[in-house]
């Protein structure tokens, strides 16, 4: 009867600890995680962008065919043009998240990318990524996805970052292929984006 009593117990423990530990756990992961779990899922508000009208894709295929002989081209954009050429850059599923449109809002230190899709079991995912300019060079800064600010150093960022530069690249004829591979030279203001070289 001891030896049952005693196997009782080591079973009863063998249960309890698993237990024990799989819910403290799941208090401390509800504790850190709800904030940014309700951020992720939260749609993003997303800023009243420039364009682009029909207009806009005239316009921007007018200034192509302007420069076509041109031996150095310049292609100077509006905001509404240049995200009637982002609109250009489509691409398939990456890693399940499902890009719709892409879009751009400068500012004269500061550009943000919009990738506007789904994913995720999330019907609105919107990542949107801070380009920096310093000195000469553009620098990615700030990325949200949707409400969420993610850290800006550290395994989570590691992570988000390897996810971007694969649908980044996913299309090897893309702009931002092309701006990584430096065969693109990208640069902007509040009222001008610019580009350059293999645009």
């Amino acid at each position: 009867m001891g030896h049952f009593r005693s196997a009782l117990f080591g079973i009863g423990c063998g249960c309890i600890y698993p237990v024990a530990a799989a819910l403290l756990l799941a208090i401390l992961g509800w504790f850190f995680l709800a904030e940014p779990l309700h951020q992720i899922s939260t749609a993003a508000t997303l800023p009243e962008f420039a364009g682009p009208e029909q207009e806009d894709f005239w316009s921007l295929q007018e200034k192509r065919l302007d420069l076509e002989n041109t031996a150095s081209p310049t292609l100077n954009l509006t905001p509404a043009e240049f995200n009637a050429y982002l609109s250009a850059w489509q691409i398939p599923p990456v890693s399940g998240f499902c890009l719709q449109r892409t879009r751009f809002v400068p500012g004269n230190e500061h550009g943000t990318f919009y990738l506007i899709g789904s994913g995720f079991a999330m019907r609105n995912l919107t990542i949107q990524i801070e380009i920096s300019k310093v000195g000469l060079q553009l620098l990615p800064g700030k990325i949200l996805i949707n409400n969420w600010p993610v850290p800006l150093s550290g395994w989570v960022r590691a992570r988000i970052d390897n996810f971007l530069q694969t649908l980044l690249t996913i299309d090897p004829k893309g702009l931002p292929v092309r701006f990584l591979d430096g065969k693109v030279e990208f640069d902007f203001s509040e009222a001008n984006i610019a580009l350059s070289g293999d645009f």
